[in-house]
């Protein structure tokens, strides 16, 4: 009998969590000198990693990331890969209001 496997994957980079946002300036070419952004090289190496198992997941992107870098989401979903919203911007919940809720 097969063996079936669920894989979800949460796309954020290095500087969304909790525990690191506080500390750092996440950057980009309008941020000159600020912490730069590693998720494409991070996913690309993971996406590289599930097309040579021939392996198929569910990625939870932050819409932060959707909007920084749309070439990777179609890198995703052109791999065949599931996508789903893990908020926008990785805020929370007890930051935030009823209305932003």
């Amino acid at each position: 009998m097969p063996v079936i496997n669920a894989l979800t994957i949460d796309v954020e980079d290095w500087y969304h969590p909790e525990l690191v946002r506080s500390h750092v300036v996440p950057g980009g070419a309008e941020f000159p000198g600020a912490v730069q952004p590693q998720i494409e090289e991070s996913t690309g190496a993971l996406l590289d990693l599930l097309r040579r198992k021939g392996v198929k997941a569910t990625f939870f992107v932050v819409g932060e990331i959707v909007q920084r870098h749309p070439d990777l989401i179609r890198a995703i979903a052109a791999e065949g890969h599931e996508l789903g919203c893990h908020g926008m911007g990785h805020q929370p919940l007890w930051e935030l209001t009823p209305d932003g809720f």
